[in-house]
């Protein structure tokens, strides 16, 4: 059984058939095992529907559908936000004013670090410029993630490393 973080490029992609992703994000969400779970945050659903806000009635019905989906299915775990969460998501984000990471990025790095995830739904195995890493929190170039397919990252570092890494984020990060 794997845990996955989904990231709000995955579902924007999924639900977006305009976006240039979106048959590669289709074909990997075919492939997901009965056993995997997902987990994401209400910041990531948050920004999933700012996304979809600007792409028409259709995309804004489509997104509000997928979200209360998500909420509802035993196979996905939401974290609800709260005053502790945010607090922690703007923690990092004051640690990182040298870096474009949205307060989402930050809440979405707490979370894979506290749930001790080591695989990311997302795009791209590589930290992209004045962005959120993926696959997240080791983002070091010695650091090894292997990309499973092109959506799905694993990261062939100990849950460990992974704290040790973060407790030093200030040298974690490039």
């Amino acid at each position: 059984m794997r845990q996955l973080f989904v990231d709000t490029f995955y579902l924007v992609a999924l639900l977006y058939r305009r976006d240039a992703w979106h048959e590669r994000v289709l074909a990997l969400s075919q492939t997901l095992m009965p056993d995997d779970t997902l987990l994401t945050t209400d910041a990531v659903l948050v920004e999933l529907l700012a996304t979809l806000s600007a792409k028409g009635p259709q995309m804004r019905r489509e997104g509000t559908e997928t979200v209360r989906m998500l909420l509802e299915s035993p196979e996905v775990t939401v974290i609800p936000q709260n005053r502790a969460l945010f607090l922690e998501g703007l923690a990092l984000y004051e640690r990182r004013l040298d870096k474009q990471y949205s307060l989402t990025d930050c809440l979405s790095m707490h979370m894979m670090r506290r749930e001790g995830l080591t695989e990311i739904l997302t795009k791209r195995p590589s930290l992209h410029p004045g962005r959120l890493p993926d696959p997240v929190f080791v983002t070091r170039p010695s650091a090894s993630a292997v990309v499973v397919s092109p959506l799905v990252i694993r990261y062939s570092v100990s849950r460990q490393q992974v704290s040790k890494c973060l407790q030093e984020i200030g040298s974690c990060w490039p």
